[in-house]
């Protein structure tokens, strides 16, 4: 269309028709009324008539070109200045930040002259637009700073007044409080060709804090079952330290105290043992007190919760072939208050005997005595295995083992390295690891990196690192392992010898299994542990370390012994204002009348109660989705269709308040870096005002509209006077030769 250069109003081919017609008509019709002329002018009359009739003809062809419509716009640009409480500090050469910036925009103001196309804006946690005049009096009182916020305010009341933006220029020392990502607005400004120029101001300002925090905001534990409270403490800037270190209890007394000393730049792992005795909900509190200068105080307490559970852990033992491991391993079990425990083992060819937590109750039988049904599995909350698997299971038992552990949310453990002798396909599936040739080496126990610092279990047991582990009897690898599952993890390790070079071998690995936990110890001879007295810590590690791992992968599975239902949130710790999804999941086979319902509690009381809604049909899955707004420690529990059991069904959330501007003093010169470089600008300095104003000061432009007109040849004078001109000679020359 824009290579076109006639718009005709009718089509062209009867236009130009007709437009011959009508020249050589007028020009015979000239030529005859011209007859008694002398035959120049008799010529002349008719080339004059000739040319100015085809002239009109050919502006009915409408001749033109179409070009692209624009208008006129304004432009402008925008000085954005920082008020915020960071910009009181007093490092911009001596003086406060803001009374820096309020200078350098001075300069910018006088820099642009009176053109009138500079707005000047105001912000911390909202901004203004303010007068020139005002920049004198301007304070740092804002009680944050949203600068992603204000830009995008100047660009949106920009576009509201009909001026095109030429960029900002923005002046602060880009400490960002507002939860925002600098790459929205540069985004936004890069699209519509807004460059941001940044001017920091401002430098590094150490910060003074101490602080607690932890790991894990939920424990749960078995009455009358040790469990360690873990925390770290860590002192920014404050030199030197001693401190009290504070355990409170959920009515607010001090449960347990320490002493700490930790240097500047320092931390120092602390942990509190607790032996509930009754069976239901708490939330401790571990603090460390206030000190002077300090940044924040907000971060000198956390707070955790902790699910006492009364039902017991319903452990089923299978031993084909028994040994020390096995023996020391039940009866260390059996002394739990919190167990009860089933073994079976194998004593010959056809010849099985049971024995349940009360001793006196052993039989003798002449099957494998294995739970045949998945009722009669459900009795149980886990399975161990020792050596000797295939004398107990079939292909029917290991379906339903299957089945026990990915729907029902048990565990399976194999407490001796590769449970079978050479191979049991239907089992493979459920271990975390594939076997390999064995190994049979000695190797120490050694916690993976991955636990360090909490330790063990929980923070139960030392983690990698501590020297306890160095010190205790070396075990007997099991197998070497030829791979590891998906979403298998490595808790220990061991260094053996391969081919006269050292090589890292798991011991413990777990893994998930649907809802359930699989976990292998690859290794032998724990029982050593308990008698080495030469090392006073050994005894103590074994008594810990079987009841931990199967206290740990009970709770680690998705439902805890005895609850029919488990909760669990997308997310232990949001910002404030941030959606957290709440899932509800009970047992297969569980009957549900009702959907289950959560409610959401800060201390004593209720903050709110939410309807869960199923997540597809037929499937014990429900789910809710709830806003967090105010920042806090909250419990989430179930509190219908019978899953609140003790404070089993308990999750702790954490919604964190958002920085303050005393948080962090520091000028944060690679956030303005990012925002100015995405969006086209760049960071500039003082010396460089001048050249970014004059480039910000552009004249009025020209906008396309998107529409293209047609412009014609005939409303111009020159066309019209030409064509005229020609009918007035012909005029002319008939009445000088007294023609009419």
């Amino acid at each position: 269309m824009g290579g076109a250069n006639i718009n005709p109003l009718f089509q062209a081919e009867y236009v130009i028709l007709a437009g011959l017609a009508l020249v050589v008509v007028s020009s015979l019709l000239c030529w005859r009324t011209a007859a008694r002329c002398r035959l120049r002018w008799r010529l002349a009359l008719t080339v004059l008539r000739t040319i100015a009739v085809a002239g009109l003809a050919v502006l009915a062809l409408n001749p033109g070109r179409w070009r692209s419509e624009t208008i006129g716009v304004e432009s402008e640009w925008a000085l954005l200045v920082d008020r915020s409480r960071s910009m009181e500090v007093a490092d911009a050469n001596g003086a406060p930040r803001l009374k820096a910036a309020a200078r350098i925009a001075q300069d910018a103001i006088r820099e642009a002259g009176p053109s009138g196309r500079m707005r000047l804006v105001a912000f911390a946690d909202r901004d203004e637009l303010i007068a020139p005049e005002s920049l004198a009096t301007l304070s740092a009182t804002g009680r944050a700073t949203d600068l992603v916020g204000a830009g995008r305010n100047v660009v949106q009341r920009s576009r509201s007044s009909g001026r095109r933006l030429s960029g900002m220029l923005l002046l602060s020392d880009g400490r960002q409080t507002a939860p925002a990502d600098p790459l929205q607005l540069a985004a936004e400004c890069r699209a519509q060709n807004i460059p941001v120029f940044a001017l920091p101001l401002g430098g590094d300002v150490p910060r003074k804090d101490l602080s607690v925090s932890v790991s894990r905001r939920q424990y749960v534990a078995f009455v009358g079952q040790k469990v360690r409270v873990a925390a770290t403490v860590r002192n920014e800037g404050l030199g030197p330290v001693s401190s009290a270190v504070v355990l409170r209890a959920p009515d607010g007394t001090v449960a347990a105290e320490q002493q700490i000393e930790l240097d500047s730049g320092a931390s120092v792992p602390v942990a509190f043992t607790l032996t509930p005795k009754e069976a239901g909900y708490g939330e401790y509190e571990i603090a460390v007190p206030e000190r002077p200068g300090e940044s924040s105080v907000l971060n000198n307490r956390a707070g955790v919760g902790l699910s006492v559970l009364k039902n017991k852990l319903r452990v089923f033992m299978a031993e084909g072939t028994p040994g020390w491991e096995s023996k020391f391993l039940v009866q260390l079990l059996r002394q739990q208050g919190n167990m009860e425990v089933t073994t079976v083992y194998r004593l010959s060819a056809e010849h099985f005997f049971r024995v349940d937590t009360d001793l006196l109750k052993g039989a003798e039988f002449s099957t494998p005595v294995f739970p045949d049904t998945p009722e009669a599995l459900a009795a149980y909350d886990m399975v161990l295995f020792g050596k000797g698997a295939e004398y107990f299971l079939t292909p029917e038992r290991i379906a339903l083992l299957k089945r026990f552990v990915s729907e029902q949310g048990a565990c399976v453990v194999f407490t001796r390295g590769k449970p079978y002798g050479d191979s049991l396909p239907g089992l493979e599936p459920l271990e975390p690891a594939a076997w390999g040739p064995a190994a049979n080496a000695p190797v120490h126990f050694m916690p993976a990196k991955s636990t360090a610092p909490n330790g063990l279990f929980g923070s139960m047991l030392p983690g990698a690192g501590d020297p306890v582990w160095a010190k205790l009897p070396k075990l007997q690898l099991g197998h070497r392992f030829t791979e590891e599952k998906p979403f298998a993890k490595v808790l220990a390790e061991g260094v053996i010898d391969v081919a006269g070079r050292q090589a890292s071998m798991p011991l413990l690995v777990v893994r998930r299994v649907g809802k359930g936990l699989s976990v292998a110890v690859n290794a032998e001879g724990f029982w050593q542990w308990d008698f080495f007295p030469s090392v006073p810590e050994a005894p103590e590690v074994y008594r810990d370390f079987w009841p931990q791992l199967l206290l740990w992968a009970a709770v680690y599975s998705e439902f805890l012994p005895g609850q029919d239902y488990a909760l669990r949130l997308s997310d232990n710790g949001v910002p404030e204002g941030g959606v957290v999804a709440v899932h509800v999941t009970a047992r297969r086979g569980v009957e549900v009348t009702q959907p289950p319902t959560v409610r959401i509690g800060s201390g004593p009381n209720t903050v709110r109660t939410l309807a869960t809604a199923q997540v597809a049909p037929g499937e014990p899955h429900w789910m809710a989705q709830v806003a967090m707004d105010r920042a806090g420690l909250y419990r989430v529990e179930l509190v219908a269709a019978g899953g609140a059991g003790h404070g089993a069904a308990t999750a702790m959330l954490e919604v964190k308040a958002p920085p303050t501007e005393t948080d962090n003093l520091s000028a944060d010169r690679d956030y303005l870096e990012t925002l100015a470089r995405e969006s086209g600008g760049a960071v500039i300095k003082k010396e460089e005002l001048a050249g970014v104003v004059a480039r910000l000061e552009k004249p009025e432009e020209t906008r396309a509209t998107g529409r293209t007109i047609w412009e014609p040849l005939w409303n111009r004078g020159w066309v019209l006077g030409l064509i005229l001109a020609l009918f007035a000679g012909e005029w002319v020359i008939r009445r000088r030769n007294g023609l009419m």
